[in-house]
């Protein structure tokens, strides 16, 4: 184990690209279809309610939906977050648990999503720069949120001190990680376009953008932890490579 580690608590990439890639893998092996069908037919069912609200010109009710889209998806994907987060750390959250945690934090867990995005796009508008640092400074502020109960102001606070001089390897790890995943989805998506069937390209995207999501929320628990915990309590890498 001791060989994965670097000074910085940080492991070799090839760590978290494994089993980032494994997303499907959870001791509660009932949650992962769960979330994954959610946040799958949320996707298409979302898609095709405002394709026919959009050409209904039905402003408010593109709206509803969009919203409910956005909440159904930020509960489904944060409630994986925390249950993964929960299981690195040596213990199992059942889905009911995982949920009820998340429904009690949720406004603060959607101020703070707002607050990141508000962030991100006051850097976009600085130049783009800006945004990317911006972007891997804050970017565990949701798994603080999930993890411990603590205000969103601190929750930033601290995702910005653990990445301090960080954020540059961390980058380098979610490169790589969009490498990998692009080629095998890039080839996916061409394959099926030549189909030229709008149902089977819409459902290969957003099959594709599922996996990619929690793929994202694996990564993303995998670095905090170790960020977080990597002087206090290290999980046994043997048991995430095998």
């Amino acid at each position: 184990m001791g060989n994965n580690r670097k000074p910085s608590n940080l492991r070799i990439a090839k760590y978290y690209l494994i089993n980032a890639l494994k997303f499907y893998e959870m001791k509660n092996e009932r949650l992962t279809p769960i979330i994954f069908v959610i946040i799958l037919f949320t996707g298409l069912i979302g898609g095709f309610l405002t394709e026919a609200a959009s050409a209904s010109d039905n402003i408010s009710i593109n709206i509803l939906i969009n919203v409910a889209i956005f909440f159904i998806l930020n509960i489904a994907s944060t409630v994986y977050l925390h249950s993964y987060i929960t299981e690195i750390k040596g213990g199992v959250a059942s889905l009911k648990e995982s949920l009820k945690h998340i429904l009690s934090n949720f406004v603060k867990i959607i101020v703070a999503y707002l607050t990141f995005m508000a962030i991100i796009i006051i850097g976009i508008l600085l130049l783009i720069i800006p945004a990317i640092i911006f972007n891997y400074m804050f970017m565990f502020y949701i798994c603080y949120l999930v993890d411990k109960d603590i205000r969103i102001k601190d929750s930033f606070n601290a995702s910005k001190n653990i990445t301090t001089g960080r954020r540059l390897e961390i980058f380098a790890i979610f490169i790589l990680f969009n490498l990998v995943i692009f080629l095998p989805c890039f080839i996916a998506v061409t394959m099926v376009s030549f189909t030229r069937n709008s149902l089977i390209v819409s459902f290969t995207l957003t099959f594709f953008s599922t996996i990619v999501i929690l793929m994202q929320q694996r990564l993303s628990a995998l670095i905090y932890y170790d960020l977080e915990y990597g002087n206090k309590s290290q999980v046994d890498d043997d048991l995430y490579f095998n």
